[in-house]
This record gives structure tokens, C-alpha cells and sequence, in this order.
């Protein structure tokens, strides 16, 4: 094998290693944009993620109205424009995360339950989170986050009191690993280089 040809192997290689690799990306969600009685299903995009909001009491099991807790801007909130109660929120995101964390409220002393499920898997649970408020204004509030095994949506129910509120969140996204095709490419240049300076030597 050439000296030229194991360095393009080599290259090759060293690309590969390092091809694809996504890092993950802090990115914040908030309900600002959107006006207040704007029922689910809801869709939002920040920094090139889709999350999608949705509820069995569609349409309008949640809704939007500006807060009335100690955090600012906007929430989503049940009961929505639908009126129904006890209604668990789902939130579908369209790319794999490895942590969320969000402010919210309840009409009781809580727990507020998070459930993270992986999609891809069958809906699979791969992890779960509570929290539980403290009374700062009227409600109780708190933060309820998760983080570990990767995930693509979360189920935020609230199994003590009927209605809650979640404002401004904030997601990790899962760090993943996808050969780009010019690497693969180049991969394969050199693979056939190797080869092709192996056939002659042999000869």
C-alpha cells in the first residue's frame, strides 16, 4: 500500500469518527407568541424543534392565558376552552431529548407527575419525575424536571389536584451520532484505495 493511500485511509477514518455528531443543544420554549385562548392542539418551534401539544379533550382540552403565578409570560393551562378537567398534556417533540425541565403551578398542594416516554420504542417508559409545589403566590409552584435515558415525548399529569398550569420550559437535546455522506464517501475512497494498492502488490 502507498504512503498516499494509507494516509487517505487514515483520513478516512479519522472523519468517520467524528462524522455526524450531533451536540447537544440547550434550547428554551415559552407560550409568548401565542394569543391567550388559543386552545391545543398546539404546535411551537424554537431553535429547529417542533414540540406539539395535545390533549384528550381536544380541541381545547389546555389553553393559553398570561400568568397569574410568580413566573412571567404566558402559560398553557387546564381546564381549557373545553372545560373538561383532570386532563393530562402531551407533548411530542420531533427530535430525541435527554432532559427537560419547566416552571409550573397546580390548584392544590400536588404532586405534579411527569412521565418521559421514548418514541420509536413502542412508547416505551424510560424514566419518570415529580415534584412537589410550595405556595408562593396563591398556588403552589415549582419546577418538575427529568433527565437521562433519551426521549422524543413527556406526559405531564397532575394525579392529586384537577388543574395545572406549565410556563416556560427548557429541553437538552439528545446527543446522537449519523454518518454524513460525504464521510461515507470519503470512507469508501479510501477503503478502495486500500484495496486497489493491495491487488497490485499481491500481484
Amino acid at each position: 500500500m502507498s504512503k498516499l493511500s494509507n494516509q487517505i485511509v487514515v483520513a478516512a477514518f479519522a472523519v468517520l469518527a467524528s462524522a455526524g455528531l450531533a451536540n447537544a443543544s440547550v434550547i428554551n420554549f415559552d407560550f409568548n407568541s401565542l394569543a391567550s385562548g388559543t386552545g391545543t392542539p398546539i404546535t411551537l418551534n424554537s431553535g429547529g424543534v417542533n414540540a406539539m401539544f395535545s390533549a384528550s379533550g381536544d380541541p381545547g382540552g389546555f389553553s393559553i392565558t398570561t400568568s397569574f403565578f410568580s413566573f412571567p409570560g404566558n402559560v398553557i393551562y387546564t381546564p381549557g376552552t373545553s372545560g373538561q378537567s383532570n386532563e393530562a398534556l402531551d407533548i411530542q417533540f420531533s427530535t430525541p431529548l435527554s432532559a427537560f425541565s419547566g416552571n409550573f403551578a397546580t390548584n392544590g398542594p400536588g404532586p405534579l407527575n411527569l412521565t418521559a416516554l421514548l418514541g420509536g420504542l413502542g412508547g416505551a417508559t424510560v424514566g419518570s419525575s415529580s415534584a412537589t409545589g410550595t405556595v408562593i403566590t396563591s398556588f403552589p409552584e415549582g419546577v418538575i424536571s427529568f433527565s437521562g435515558a433519551n426521549f422524543d415525548s413527556i406526559i405531564l399529569a397532575d394525579n392529586t389536584d384537577a388543574n395545572f398550569a406549565l410556563g416556560s420550559f427548557q429541553v437538552t437535546t439528545a446527543t446522537t451520532t449519523v454518518p454524513e455522506p460525504a464521510s461515507l464517501a470519503l470512507v469508501g475512497l479510501g477503503l478502495g484505495l486500500a484495496t486497489l494498492a493491495f491487488t497490485r502488490r499481491k500481484r
